[in-house]
């Protein structure tokens, strides 16, 4: 009220006050401005920040529900399987146990898988000779490897039974998600080659034979595996994927898919080099050798027709290739490593071997096989001169059967000293 009073002869002094005073109270009304601004700012962010709290915490319990879960299945499946899996300064080693069921009777004998995958490895121009020094060389690592190092520990078994297909325990890894399908690259996409059971891609109705062409609308003609990979990564633990699929009948659909963690897919799985398992009856000689591809291509024509609907002559020669090369390396494994030479010295380096049998039939369970009663004593005689412990487990806890006594243990000179009844 002031200012409007004024008189017109108002003094230099009082305009310059006057002047402060409206200044002042703009300064004041600018600062609750701002003050109001930053308050409501600082509650929004408060609010983000809770809810993103709130949401770690859901991730984080669900992410502890699958640890837990993968836990109570590792359980399950060690307890069902047993194990005889090594664990040195080295790194893991699995002990393979290969059956060859093409011979008669079966031959069965152990392998340590660092012996088998540096066998396999080809070298170009490598010479038979060269390649003898340098198996010779694997078997003193081997050598060297089991006599030096006894921190061995039984985990989960990997098996290798019937016609030298390969069985191992699914492995169990938070890292990435996976809707369980073994896939191959083609030029119309990804087909599947096989479906895991109780996987993503199962309850989605996925199928062997299927083609994946697009994966929310990306298409999967070109580095279909790298895209698919990073795609399913991306997903939330809630949310799906949008699959393009052409079935074996080359129907077009619209497939939704919610992958899981590998935890919630971890099975027993059969792993076969190509037709493997299907194919080895026919491809050795009576002298133990392989035979001649052009004499396979006749077998399996006459055999498979099916195999020559799906695959042509040369797929076909170069999976023969294939399979006679892995034949031989069983064959260098099968003369070179003795089992005893790797035998533990003390019991608590000893492998395990869990054997679920019963008084019904003459046969045991191991590793989700069934075996017959001289399948087992093959077994038990290629893994006992290594020395070993064989968990004998039977229903309600009975004592261990007269046959497995009289049909295993005896004949194959293994030492029953603790037997679990």
């Amino acid at each position: 009220m002031q200012l409007i009073t004024r008189r017109e002869n108002t003094s230099f002094y009082e305009s310059f006050s006057d002047l402060i005073f409206c200044t002042l109270v703009l300064f004041i009304i600018l600062v609750m401005i701002l003050s109001l601004s930053v308050n409501e700012q600082v509650e929004s962010y408060a609010e983000e920040q809770q809810a993103i709290t709130e949401k770690l915490k859901a991730q984080k319990a669900e992410l502890a529900l699958l640890k837990r879960q993968a836990s109570e299945e590792r359980q399950r499946l060690s307890s069902m399987l047993g194990g005889t899996r090594f664990t040195s300064h080295f790194g893991d080693t699995y002990l393979y146990i290969v059956c060859d069921t093409v011979s008669d009777p079966p031959r069965y004998w152990p392998v340590p898988s660092t012996y088998f995958d540096d066998a396999s490895t080809s070298f170009i121009n490598e010479t038979d000779e060269d390649q003898k020094k340098r198996l010779r060389t694997i078997r003193a690592d081997i050598l060297e490897l089991t006599e030096n190092n006894r921190s061995y520990r039984a985990e989960e078994l990997g098996l290798i039974v019937r016609s030298f297909s390969f069985y191992e325990t699914g492995e169990l890894d938070k890292n990435f998600k996976s809707i369980g399908v073994d896939l191959k690259q083609t030029d119309a996409g990804l087909r599947i080659d096989s479906v895991y059971p109780s996987s993503a891609a199962e309850e989605a109705g996925l199928e062997t034979g299927d083609v994946i062409t697009h994966i929310q609308g990306i298409p999967l003609r070109q580095n279909g595996l790298k895209i698919l990979t990073t795609e399913k990564n991306k997903t939330g633990p809630e949310e799906k994927v949008m699959l393009s699929v052409i079935s074996k009948n080359q129907e077009l659909r619209s497939v939704i898919c919610k992958p899981k963690y590998a935890q919630e897919i971890s099975r027993v799985k059969e792993v076969t080099r190509g037709s493997f398992n299907v194919l080895v009856n026919g491809f050795v000689d009576i002298d133990g050798n392989a035979k001649d591809t052009s004499d396979i291509i006749g077998a399996i024509k006459s055999k498979r027709p099916d195999l020559q609907r799906n695959q042509n002559e040369t797929e076909i020669a170069k999976l023969i290739i294939s399979v006679k090369d892995s034949l031989k390396i069983y064959s260098e494994v099968a003369k070179q490593v003795d089992a005893s030479e790797f035998r533990p010295l003390y019991i608590g380096s000893l492998p395990e071997l869990n054997i679920y049998v019963s008084k019904e039939d003459e046969s045991g369970l191991i590793a989700g096989m069934r075996l017959t009663a001289d399948e087992i004593l093959q077994l038990v005689r290629a893994i006992g001169g290594r020395g070993a412990v064989l968990n004998w487990i039977v229903k309600d806890n009975a004592p261990i059967p007269d046959w497995v006594i009289k049909k295993v243990l005896e004949p194959s000179g293994f030492r029953d000293k603790a037997p679990l009844n």
